[in-house]
């Protein structure tokens, strides 16, 4: 007794186990197929060529299979069924149709054995071709631009699709994607309508899109410690290679901190460039004070790289004015100036109508900017007795910034 129920505790489990395997499979794969399949909802059925035609509908639940139905009318005397095609999707094309034909299409779902309920029947004529040039593949590298193009009969008006969407605002006999990126990739299609003609779905236009291999690689820099006259424009630039976008980028000095520019803004809308590789901005102080660097983003989809930061020196603008004196007297030179770094440095020196300059000279008096300027300023310099000797003596004045940029003007002294 004892013995067999040891042999029954051990065969009982085992056929439990079992049975708790079949079952786990058996309900799955007899489930599936034993439901019968929803009614095909959404045929919509439209010629594509003059012989061909595009029947599409919605996914309907449990079908495994569906069978496309279509029949003609050749003369108004009653349907004629012609080919049922079986496919696995939701769409289907029918081939070898004849033109000027009034055709009946029809779905239907299937789940092994069960079969659902037949779809709405959904009519379409057909008709001569509205589309005489299909649009072209196209393949382009990121960031450049991208065209399509279809020509259809006089009279017609187009509606463009990117993988069976319609594009707002894409209704001309062309598209164009400016500056394209990975997600501009996929099928580009236009519907065309001719009021003589009908509608015709145009073939598929595939559009490539080359990505690089990398994050952009930045071969020109922006040009450093670039000197410019305050109240002119300086420039920046930098080259990449496999740059597709560009955003530049300001810090004042002292801060540390990266600002974007952008051209709804300012400082940005007073500049020109600021998605592009070549910058431009306005020298003046009050809107990128001295030693405001500047540096460019470059991007791709692969990632972004920095260029190096890049600033203006502001230059001097120098303009010195003639002076007179009567004998005997003092005499002043008066000058204008411009840009550069407080505090300035003065040079003077002379020389003789048709003589050279030799050694400096020192005016008695000079008188300039006692803080940093904002914008052009004016000074003068008051010289000692001005004697009959120094009449038509040419007088150079040299004014340099903290920053050692420099400049120079002459000018003619005239005693009476």
């Amino acid at each position: 007794m004892r013995s067999m129920r040891k042999r029954r505790c051990g065969i009982v489990p085992a056929v439990i186990l079992c049975v708790m395997i079949v079952l786990a499979f058996m309900p799955v794969s007899a489930s599936a197929y034993s439901r019968t399949p929803a009614k095909v909802k959404g045929v919509t059925a439209m010629n594509i060529t003059s012989t061909t035609a595009k029947v599409k509908w919605k996914k309907a639940k449990y079908a495994r299979k569906y069978k496309v139905y279509y029949y003609i009318d050749k003369d108004g005397s009653g349907w004629e069924s012609q080919e049922t095609k079986i496919v696995s999707g939701t769409s289907c094309t029918l081939y070898g149709l004849d033109i000027y034909t009034l055709y009946a299409v029809r779905v239907r779902a299937f789940n092994g054995t069960k079969k659902g309920k037949y779809s709405a029947v959904r009519q379409f004529q057909t008709l001569p071709d509205s589309i005489t040039e299909q649009p072209k593949d196209v393949t382009v590298k990121e960031g450049e631009n991208a065209a399509f193009s279809i020509t259809a009969r006089p009279g017609s008006t187009y509606q463009w699709f990117f993988n069976g969407n319609a594009i707002a605002g894409a209704t001309g006999a062309s598209y164009s994607i400016t500056s394209v990126t990975p997600s501009n990739r996929g099928d580009y299609s236009c519907v065309v309508h001719n009021d003589t003609y009908g509608f015709q779905v145009s073939e598929d236009a595939v559009l490539t899109v080359i990505s690089p291999a990398a994050a952009p690689v930045i071969t020109t820099q922006p040009y450093s410690n670039k000197t410019s006259l305050v109240y002119n424009n300086a420039s920046f630039s930098v080259t990449a290679a496999d740059g597709i976008s560009y955003s530049w980028q300001y810090s004042l000095s002292g801060t540390g901190a990266w600002t974007d520019l952008t051209a709804s803004a300012a400082p940005g809308s007073q500049c020109a460039g600021v998605t592009s590789a070549k910058l431009t901005v306005p020298c003046k102080d009050s809107i990128f004070p001295y030693g405001t660097k500047f540096r460019c983003i470059v991007s791709n989809s692969r990632g972004s790289t920095i260029s190096n930061a890049a600033w203006i020196k502001y230059g001097i603008a120098l303009g010195l004015n003639n002076a007179s004196a009567t004998s005997g007297s003092n005499y002043v030179f008066s000058f204008s100036a411009s840009g550069g770094k407080y505090p300035f440095k003065y040079s003077w020196q002379r020389k003789p109508a048709g003589g050279t300059y030799s050694g400096t000279v020192t005016p008695l008096n000079i008188i300039g900017p006692a803080s940093a300027p904002s914008g052009s300023w004016t000074g003068q310099a008051v010289f000692g007795t001005a004697y009959t000797m120094y009449n038509g003596y040419t007088y150079k004045l040299t004014i340099t910034d903290s920053d050692g940029n420099s400049q120079t003007d002459e000018a003619t002294l005239t005693v009476k």
